[in-house]
């Protein structure tokens, strides 16, 4: 095998891995989870803060760094411990929001406005507290 067709070799594999990659990022997103109360992606290149969205357009970031414990209680909601903050996330089926949350997938967390259209046996986030530590 002479110089070029290596060359032409290497060109078609770097092709071939780039498609692969491609697919792989398509399929990902096509997993993202996005429910009225949580977004969560698959994507890694995410910013590195948890946003709340609560009641009356006020919203609070949180960065995952700070974050030291996350408890789930399915009586009692999703407790978050940070350095600064402790935050109890209250509703109804949070337990897909606590495996999101645990592998730091989740964008934000939106508090039920009132408005919003519950399904039963669906997830519900009813309240956020966010208290200083």
């Amino acid at each position: 095998m002479d110089f070029v067709q290596r060359l032409r070799e290497k060109e078609k594999e770097r092709q071939e891995s780039n498609e692969a990659n491609e697919n792989i990022v398509a399929e990902m997103k096509e997993e993202a989870v996005n429910s009225d109360f949580f977004g969560a992606d698959n994507l890694r290149n995410l910013p590195a803060c948890l946003d709340f969205r609560l009641s009356e357009g006020k919203r609070k970031g949180l960065p995952y760094s700070y974050i030291m414990e996350v408890i789930y209680n399915g009586s009692d909601g999703i407790e978050i411990i940070a350095t600064t903050k402790k935050i109890r996330i209250t509703g109804r089926n949070l337990s897909l929001l606590f495996d999101y949350l645990v592998a730091f997938r989740v964008r934000y967390i939106k508090m039920h406005t009132g408005t919003d259209v519950i399904e039963d046996g669906a997830l519900f986030v009813g309240e956020i507290v966010i208290e200083e530590s």
